[in-house]
């Protein structure tokens, strides 16, 4: 997901996705909801992965929603 100023936001773990290539997304929406664990996550259980790329280079997401 394109956030603005060369970032983006990057989900996963998503099924039955509410939301296309090229919408906008406001503050709320949902945009899929958590899939059940595959072999690889079965140990941590259900979870999201999301991850924060600057200009495509992966950077802390803390430094953005603190």
């Amino acid at each position: 997901m394109e956030i603005g100023n060369g970032y983006q936001a990057i989900y996963g773990q998503l099924t039955d996705l509410t939301v296309s290539e090229g919408d906008t997304v406001k503050k709320g929406t949902t945009i899929g909801y958590i899939a059940q664990p595959t072999k690889y996550y079965s140990t941590e259980g259900t979870n999201l992965y999301f991850q924060v790329k600057e200009n495509k280079t992966a950077v802390n997401p803390m430094l953005l929603l603190t």
